[in-house]
């Protein structure tokens, strides 16, 4: 078989230029509208950064607050350590969120009762930190460190609620905007412990 033939067996007929050319756009469409799914996240992603992610992140921070400061510098590091962790966590969340866009009324009241729960908890925490200020700072560099890891998760929750204003519908604006209020004022008291 020549390579003539070999062509008409694959292509019997023969296609003109502006049809080759209509085809190839039809397959990059394609391609790329079966794609986009890949690259969007949908709601149950960010619920999964939230119960997944943040909320065990959280409880381990809180597993190591409660324990120190009898757990002396090895509590320290593993404190600073949690704080990392679940900046990376909120962080990767924040990407998430504003990767789903839009969200319905559904999907936005799922998260937004997920993330509430989780931000209980991380306010025990952070009252708990705030009334261990005088044991960090008998930690050397102590009380610099935990104030920078507060600022740090500070900016990294705020960026996270922001996210979730953005992206909410406009039915939830107000209890996201009340949540953040609520995560600053927890953020600051505890700052102003270490700040003084």
């Amino acid at each position: 078989m020549s390579h003539r033939d070999w062509r008409i067996i694959i292509i019997p007929h023969q296609l003109s230029k502006t049809k080759t050319v209509l085809i190839a756009k039809l397959l990059t469409l394609a391609l790329i509208a079966a794609a986009t799914p890949i690259l969007r996240r949908d709601a149950i992603t960010v619920e999964d950064d939230v119960n997944q992610k943040i909320a065990p992140g959280i409880s381990t921070l809180s597993n190591d607050v409660n324990t120190f400061p009898a757990s002396g510098l090895a509590g320290a590091v593993a404190i600073h350590d949690d704080f990392e962790d679940l900046v990376s966590s909120v962080n990767h969340a924040i990407t998430d969120t504003n990767s789903t866009g839009s969200l319905d009324d559904e999907s936005g009241a799922a998260i937004l009762n997920d993330v509430q729960v989780v931000i209980a908890g991380l306010l025990g925490v952070l009252s708990a930190i705030e009334n261990q200020a005088t044991a960090w700072s008998s930690v050397p560099g102590g009380a610099d460190l935990v104030l920078n890891d507060l600022h740090t998760l500070h900016t990294a929750f705020d960026n996270f609620a922001d996210a979730l204003i953005t992206n909410e519908p406009a039915s939830l604006s107000d209890q996201n905007t009340s949540l953040k209020t609520t995560i600053d004022s927890a953020f600051n008291s505890a700052e102003a412990a270490y700040a003084s």
